[in-house]
């Protein structure tokens, strides 16, 4: 919470785990306030363009999104409350409700450091394009504060060298947000072409907006909100690039929102009045279609008829094993295991680490060599199994199934 990534939102929910410590519970808090982020969203649009039918197809597009789905499917992650927040603080702001949109913009920033960027690039859209000089500098003053906060002050405190994550951002390794900055100045060949290679980005850009049929475009203005998603998304690499998982939820709000105010601009000119007579049913209708086609056809592996087959369950002995092994490993035991795997074993903090590595020092090593790897890969698993086998002071107590156990002697 501290020193990898600063998400107080936690503090909300960790009263709750006091009593039922359960990994399945986090899930399903994290899949029921994501699911709930379709009642702001018809609220805001029934109410602003007068229409049901694209209040439902918004909320649609919403929730079919496919990188949203998997989002909610791989773990627990405080970034997927984002999204529900989101659309409730800008609820409040088209209600004109002051107190109850700072206090979504505190929630909003409580999520995750980076969302000081979004509320940032949020802020000059309602100085520029709205002139709503007030609440935008408001927003500005809280999100750069937040900033400093997290940048600044805490992880510099919590974390050697400061905030840990820079490094993902292409070609900007090592050198934070300055770094990243420089590269666009400097070398802004380097900067764009990391925005769409390897080809996968790409595919991420097209499944994003997409999805929600492009709209966004329809009003220039409005990607002013997605630039500070969209770019952390695209000078990621490897799983934080695609489309997907929970590095999605930041895009998929703003994308949302983007899209029902580049709706109600559209709605006021006349010349679409003219030409598209019955226009609410006709982007309702164009909505909910491109959202079930391009989420049913072609989007998340899990539910795509177009990819089925592609994305495998694990067996289920393998999922019986695995959770036998996790029961009988003693309470107070430090465990080594992989990413997925680390949201099961209930420890107190450091008693657990992700991804088995190279000088292995914890109680026990846990490995499910059928879990698709994440933020490692196959060849340094074999590598660290290898070195473990041939280490003296441990020994191997369980390989059954594909899943394998050492035991720190």
């Amino acid at each position: 919470m501290w020193g990898d990534h600063f998400e107080p939102i936690i503090l909300f929910i960790a009263p709750i785990y006091w009593f039922i410590k359960s990994a399945g519970l986090l899930m399903i808090i994290q899949a029921g306030i994501v699911i709930s982020g379709i009642i702001p969203l018809y609220l805001i649009v029934n109410d602003r363009l007068k229409s049901r039918l694209i209040g439902l197809a918004i909320a649609f597009s919403y929730i079919a999104f496919g990188g949203l789905q998997y989002g909610t499917e791989y773990g627990f992650h405080p970034i997927m409350f984002l999204p529900t927040l989101l659309f409730w603080m800008y609820y409040f702001y088209t209600k004109k409700k002051i107190k109850l949109y700072f206090l979504f913009v505190l929630l909003c920033l409580f999520v995750k450091e980076e969302v000081a960027f979004i509320l940032l690039f949020w802020s000059f859209y309602l100085v520029l394009f709205k002139k709503e000089k007030a609440i935008g500098i408001g927003t500005f003053l809280a999100s750069l504060l937040w900033y400093f906060l997290c940048f600044q002050l805490i992880f510099p405190r919590f974390s050697d060298g400061g905030f840990g994550h820079w490094g993902q951002y292409g070609s900007a390794e090592g050198t934070g947000l300055m770094g990243i900055i420089k590269l666009l100045v400097f070398q802004p060949y380097i900067f764009f072409n990391t925005l769409v290679n390897p080809s996968y980005k790409v595919d991420t850009i097209f499944l994003s907006f997409g999805s929600f049929s492009f709209l966004s475009f329809l009003y220039p203005p409005a990607l002013i909100i997605v630039i500070p998603s969209l770019l952390i998304k695209l000078l990621s690499s490897n799983l934080a690039g695609i489309s997907g998982t929970h590095y999605s939820a930041a895009l998929t709000g703003v994308i949302v929102v983007a899209t029902i105010e580049s709706l109600m601009s559209i709605s006021k000119k006349n010349y679409v009045q003219r030409i598209i007579p019955h226009w609410n049913i006709f982007f309702g209708i164009l909505i909910f279609y491109v959202a079930f086609a391009a989420n049913t056809i072609n989007g998340y592996h899990a539910y795509s008829i177009y990819d089925i087959g592609r994305q495998k369950t694990l067996p289920d002995e393998n999922l019986l094993v695995l959770n036998d092994v996790i029961n009988q490993i003693p309470k107070d035991a430090s465990v080594s295991t992989q990413y997925q795997i680390v949201p099961h074993i209930y420890r107190s903090f450091g008693k657990v680490k992700s991804i088995p590595v190279e000088n292995e020092t914890s109680d026990y090593v846990v490995v499910n060599l059928l879990m698709p790897p994440v933020l490692t890969n196959v060849k340094a698993i074999d590598e660290n199994l290898e070195s473990l086998s041939n280490n003296k002071k441990y020994e191997l107590i369980t390989n059954n199934s594909r899943v394998v156990v050492f035991k720190r002697k």
